[in-house]
Formats: structure tokens, C-alpha cells, sequence
């Protein structure tokens, strides 16, 4: 019986490795069959002793000599099954943390052209200073505002980074008047501004837009976030009209000017790609800096005095855009 016992200790392992938890269940197996002798060992042993007429059996040595066998058997089993756990942990393999990535059936890289419209609130603060007078006043030109696009994505894993240049044709205008209190009698050759009823009309249009800009976003599949900044350009005008009204004449003299103002841009947009098609929605805070139109002192039947206009253009643009990627394959696909 002890060589059986050693022959299926010997075939608990093999040279190729076992499968996960062969370990474990060839130490329990061991376990119960080693029980199983021991049992066997112990009714021989009675038998033996009743057969050969033996009347006193020394229990006390016999209980020690089986504890002391159980406990052998239970510490061998023991370090068996621990052994199979420690081989289920090297057989099992770690996995390495998942970490997101943008989809890799679409990319944002490559050159695009593209088209956009939408709507252009400006603002126009001004700043008019006379020898009798200092005003501050602001005109709101508004209007339609579209164009077209040209520019190039590079993406690296989810993030894209852009330029992007545009130019569009907008049509923004608005004027607002003030009138003078007057602060002496009416009458003819006084200075402009101390009659009751002169006036000054003030216009400003802002005309074509464009930008330079810089653009970085994240991108989740066939989806597009991004922040944009860069340079602005674009040409403004402004004009002052002045009146003087006294009884039984008017005089009036007007002053324009118009610039190619430089300033600067920045905003955000959101764009969904189909294909090589792409749509967007994106708004820009343009700021084109200050002017200034300045007018001498000059006699037209009476004195109009020196005087300084100076005007801020800003404006806030929102525009829905609409791209196609040119050259190599689709955006569906690229990887």
C-alpha cells in the first residue's frame, strides 16, 4: 500500500506543465487517499492483534502513533495545495490597465477646403472729443457674414492639432446721432456744438473678415472638439458728420475714413465627419483694435472746431461651416 501511495504522488506533475489548479485538486486527491490507508493500517494492526491472542492492547501508544500520523499526512497535503496556488498565480496572466483611445476607423489628418455663413454682431465704441464736448457712445453693426476656408489636421491618438485660414465677406453697419443742447442764445457764428439743434452723426460698417488661426481639440471618433486663435484682419469704416443749425442757415461737414485693421482672434467650435465631408459649428471673438479720423479747424459761414473720433471694433461671429478633405482616401477608414 505505501509504494501505491508514492506511485500517484510521482504522476501529480508533468513535464509540460499543468493546466491551472491541477495542482490543487492532485493535493486533495492525495489527501483522502492517504486517509484511507491510514484507516486501513490502523484495522490490520487490530487484527493482527486478535488473531495472536494479545488480551491487553497499549491504546495509549496506538492514538499517539496515529496523531502523529494524521498530522504528517495533513502537513504534506497541506503544502501541496499551497504550492498549486502559488502555480495558478505564475499561469495566470496580468493585463495592463485600458486606457481610451480616439477610434482608429476615422482620422482627422489631412488638408480641407471648405465654405461657412452665419451671422456677425458687432460692437463700435466711440470716443468723440470737442472743445466743448467730450461724448462716449457705442454702435452695434450687425449682419450676414460668409466665406470659405483652407487648412490641415494632424491627430495623434485622440488629440488633433490644426491651422486653418479663412476670409469672408461681411455686411455690418449701424449709425447713431446726438444732439446738442446748446448753451447759448441762437444766433448766427456761434461755434458748433452751443446751438440748440446741432448735431453730429456718427457710422461705422464693418466690412470683410479674415484670420489666421491655430487650433487644438480632442477627438472622439467622427467627433471634434477644439479651441482656435490666432490673427485677425479686416476692413472698417467710419464716418463723422457734423451740422450746425441757426436761424435761416445750416452748415454741415463730413469726415470718413476706412482701414485694413489688424487684431486678433479666438474661439471654439464642434465639428461630425461623414466621410470626406465634414460639418461644424464655430464661434470667434474678433478684435480689430481702435481708430482714429481727426478733423481740423475750418470757417464754412461759421467756425467748426478741431475735434477727435476715435472708434473700437469688435464683434462676435457665429457660422456653421462645412469642410471636404482633399487628397488620399476618405476620412472613414484612414488610420
Amino acid at each position: 500500500m505505501p509504494w501505491e501511495a508514492g506511485t500517484a504522488l510521482c504522476t501529480i506533475s508533468k513535464p509540460g506543465g499543468n493546466p491551472p489548479g491541477a495542482h490543487f485538486v492532485s493535493g486533495v486527491w492525495l489527501f483522502s487517499h492517504l486517509q484511507i490507508l491510514g484507516r486501513r493500517y490502523d484495522l490490520a494492526n487490530t487484527r493482527a492483534i486478535e488473531n495472536h491472542g494479545v488480551l491487553r492492547v497499549r491504546v495509549d501508544r496506538m492514538e499517539r502513533l496515529q496523531a502523529t500520523m494524521r498530522r504528517s499526512l495533513f502537513a504534506g497535503a497541506t503544502l501541496l495545495i499551497l504550492s498549486s496556488g502559488f502555480a495558478m498565480a505564475a499561469d495566470m496572466r496580468v493585463k495592463a490597465p485600458v486606457r481610451p483611445v480616439a477610434d482608429a476607423a476615422y482620422n482627422w489628418s489631412g488638408f480641407y477646403i471648405g465654405a461657412n455663413a452665419g451671422h456677425s454682431s458687432g460692437r463700435a465704441e466711440i470716443d468723440y472729443t470737442t472743445p466743448f464736448v467730450t461724448l462716449e457712445t457705442t454702435n452695434r453693426p450687425s449682419g450676414f457674414i460668409g466665406g470659405g476656408q483652407i487648412g490641415y489636421n494632424w491627430q495623434n491618438g485622440a488629440w488633433v492639432y490644426g491651422v486653418e485660414a479663412d476670409l469672408a465677406h461681411r455686411d455690418a453697419s449701424r449709425q447713431s446721432r446726438f444732439l446738442f443742447p446748446g448753451t447759448v442764445p441762437a444766433t448766427a457764428g456761434n461755434p458748433f456744438g452751443s446751438i440748440n439743434g446741432d448735431n453730429t452723426i456718427f457710422r461705422t460698417e464693418q466690412d470683410w473678415l479674415g484670420t489666421a488661426r491655430g487650433r487644438v481639440g480632442q477627438a472622439w471618433s467622427n467627433w471634434l472638439v477644439y479651441g482656435t486663435g490666432g490673427a485677425a484682419f479686416g476692413s472698417t469704416r467710419r464716418s463723422v458728420t457734423e451740422t450746425l443749425v441757426a436761424p435761416n442757415q445750416a452748415s454741415f461737414r463730413t469726415v470718413s475714413d476706412r482701414d485694413t485693421s489688424v487684431g486678433w482672434t479666438a474661439g471654439a467650435g464642434a465639428q461630425v465627419g461623414f466621410g470626406q465631408w465634414s460639418l461644424g459649428l464655430e464661434y470667434l471673438y474678433v478684435d480689430l483694435g481702435k481708430s482714429k479720423v481727426t478733423q481740423p479747424a475750418i470757417t464754412n459761414l461759421v467756425v467748426f472746431p478741431a475735434d477727435t473720433t476715435t472708434v473700437h471694433d469688435t464683434s462676435h461671429v457665429l457660422r456653421f461651416k462645412l469642410d471636404y478633405a482633399i487628397g488620399g482616401a476618405p476620412l472613414t477608414g484612414r488610420e
